[in-house]
């Protein structure tokens, strides 16, 4: 296959290898975006994640493009034929964490040949995303201290599933902490007493879950003037 005789989304990567782990993942999306492309296009990422999720659609009128995918430089899927009246595509790409993936669209040479010779230019859209466990916006925990009613806040994604599991440790201090979780409704942060809870002094952490899959902003602090509250904070997909 020639890259400038067709189109094909191509994923490079370096070495590396990472284990999966069995908790439930949701597709993030890092890159979004909808382009003309009047020779070549490319979109780099590199993941913080194990998995990323490809997906792409052609808006060409009654051309028909190749297209491909290749992990190191071999193919991961059999190149094939994709209609270009709205069809969309999608492919999982597997030991992603760290490495490099290049997405790079070519147009076809003869696109617009021979039922559209007008068309010049071919549109498309696509999706490039992270599929990890951590809902966080830095995708894994966050670490952190609080000091003298210091306050942190965080933001997590949207959920893919029904719920949000919020993971809130000490890890050195004994004071007591506030956790306050607010859901984004439009513009707005929204409260309830449902989604605030105590970190006692005795307790090293507390674990609870959020009737909620909407992008949440979660606020933790320090509740003591003279004591410290080293933390850590996650949010898990769950059902």
């Amino acid at each position: 296959m020639k890259p400038m005789d067709s189109f094909y989304v191509l994923l490079l990567l370096n070495l590396g290898t990472f284990q999966f782990t069995n908790a439930q993942t949701c597709p993030v999306p890092i890159i979004i975006g909808t382009e003309t492309i009047t020779e070549r296009v490319e979109k780099v990422i590199y993941p913080t994640t194990d998995r990323v999720k490809v997906e792409w659609q052609i808006y060409s009128g009654n051309a028909f493009t190749n297209f491909g995918i290749s992990k190191d430089e071999e193919s991961v899927v059999a190149y094939g034929y994709s209609v270009a009246d709205g069809i969309k595509r999608s492919q999982m790409v597997n030991d992603a964490q760290g490495k490099k993936i290049e997405m790079v669209i070519y147009k076809p040479a003869n696109y617009g040949q021979p039922r559209d010779p007008d068309k010049q230019d071919m549109r498309f859209s696509y999706k490039i995303y992270e599929v990890g466990v951590s809902l966080m916006k830095e995708r894994h925990l966050i670490e952190g201290n609080l000091f003298g009613q210091g306050k942190n806040t965080i933001y997590t994604y949207p959920s893919c599933k029904s719920k949000t599991k919020i993971i809130v440790r000490r890890k050195s201090g004994r004071a007591k902490g506030t956790i306050s979780v607010y859901e984004r409704t439009g513009s707005n942060w929204n409260s309830n007493p449902t989604m605030v809870r105590i970190l006692e002094q005795e307790q090293d952490q507390q674990i609870f879950t959020v009737n909620s899959n909407k992008e949440l902003k979660i606020e933790l602090k320090n509740n003591s003037v003279g004591n410290q509250l080293g933390y850590s904070i996650n949010a898990l997909v769950t059902n």
